[in-house]
């Protein structure tokens, strides 16, 4: 699998690195473990051409389950999904019980919204690795954007009964239990996402829209305006915060205001006549 994080490298590590390794290359044109670590080195620098030429090359001397991932790991991160299908199908050809790239074929299935293929793809992965926690959570998200929240409910508390701090677990049980209409029981979940990351903004967000269904106001004002000192242009908060204004009837001026950011920021929104009209209303009520 080729690495991602630039986070974890520094400039100097990457210069030692390609040096080290085309240096190997010249003295052993054949030594496959030297290419895919420039690979891996290219792709964290997000160049295409020497990533791919590089995996490539590996395949050709050496073709491996690892190399054919690697590959497949090399066209994925390019958008080429066609071609990392292919060359994951091949690594499964040499193993075909690896979890690794039947979870890899499951996340190029899910970004081309193959969502019945990326399910039995993800399932496929489990079967080899019954604690494929990335997968448990795969799954839970792609129930979640089909809808299918019962499912996406057993998937996502399969994936915190393995590690109960994954916080996008918490996040995405929330949206499901607020989505099955059981407020409370989101309402714990966002809070529960939000202690494991306090920077995370759609818990927050959510958790506002969780508070309104709960008919408490208040909190949910605090809680937004909280969301906008640090980021302001949520239109969708801006709209919520108009709409707790409008209900409470205390400060039309706030309501207002609200109601014209949220429009500034998405001015296209097809209630944006109804949003206008309050913001008429509202002015009369004012002068």
């Amino acid at each position: 699998m080729f690495c991602l994080d630039v986070g974890d490298w520094d400039i100097f590590r990457m210069a030692i690195s390609l040096l080290v390794s085309l240096r190997a290359i010249k003295t052993n044109p054949n030594n496959t473990a030297a290419m895919s670590l420039l690979g891996r080195t290219y792709a964290l620098l997000k160049n295409k051409e020497k990533t791919l030429l590089y995996a490539n090359k590996a395949v050709k001397i050496s073709p491996t389950f690892a190399n054919y991932n690697n590959l497949g790991s090399a066209h994925a991160l390019f958008g080429l999904n066609k071609e990392a299908k292919l060359n994951w199908n091949k690594s499964l050809k040499i193993s075909p019980k690896n979890p690794v790239a039947h979870y890899n074929l499951g996340n190029i299935f899910s970004r081309t919204k193959d969502y019945d293929e990326a399910i039995k793809s993800y399932q496929k992965a489990i079967e080899q690795k019954s604690d494929y926690l990335q997968a448990f959570f795969n799954l839970g998200t792609v129930y979640e954007i089909l809808n299918k929240n019962i499912q996406a409910v057993e998937y996502y508390q399969k994936t915190l009964a393995l590690n109960p701090n994954h916080m996008l677990a918490h996040f995405g049980l929330g949206n499901v239990l607020l989505m099955s209409n059981k407020p409370e029981s989101a309402l714990l979940e966002y809070k529960e996402a939000i202690k494991l990351n306090p920077d995370h903004t759609p818990s927050f967000v959510n958790l506002g829209h969780t508070l309104i269904k709960l008919g408490h106001l208040e909190q949910a004002r605090k809680t937004y305006e909280a969301i906008l000192l640090r980021q302001p242009n949520i239109s969708e908060v801006h709209k919520n915060l108009g709409l707790i204004y409008y209900q409470m009837k205390e400060n039309p001026g706030k309501a207002i205001y609200h109601f014209q950011e949220y429009l500034r920021f998405s001015p296209n929104q097809s209630d944006a006549t109804q949003i206008k009209s309050m913001i008429q209303l509202l002015s009369h009520q004012k002068d």
